[in-house]
């Protein structure tokens, strides 16, 4: 088998991930967040998704309850449901218009954020973004 390019479920028992505290920027060699990835870990902060990340699965950084700050490239173009829920201390994020897929409640329970969406995204997705 090739090298994995994907933090997977496998990877996400490891204390690596599920441990982070601070800002932690995920490496270029990553192309999809997996589903719970970065599940309840609370000392997480910040994160800066490279360009070579296409998809953020399900429940990925669910729970990360310090995290302040995400940026989400224009690369992404899915959303996995929950990616985002719980994390109380998010303020702002923005969606790029590549996004075209979201899951359901991508950021339940995220109490004090404002959600910038891009302006070039289509109708149709931009109608389904309550989250």
């Amino acid at each position: 088998m090739g090298q994995n390019s994907n933090i997977n479920d496998a990877q996400t028992t490891k204390p690596q991930f599920t441990d982070r505290e601070g800002d932690y920027v995920i490496p270029d060699s990553v192309t999809r967040i997996e589903n719970s990835a970065f599940k309840n870990c609370t000392g997480l902060t910040s994160v800066i998704i490279p360009e070579t990340v296409t998809k953020i699965g399900e429940s990925a950084f669910e729970g990360c309850t310090a995290l302040t700050s995400v940026i989400i490239p224009d690369s992404v173009k899915e959303i996995g449901a929950y990616a985002f829920a719980k994390c109380t201390a998010l303020t702002s994020i923005i969606i790029p218009a590549s996004v075209r897929k979201k899951g359901y409640c991508v950021f339940k329970d995220c109490t004090n954020l404002t959600i910038t969406i891009h302006h070039r995204i289509s109708p149709v997705i931009e109608s389904s973004f309550p989250f």
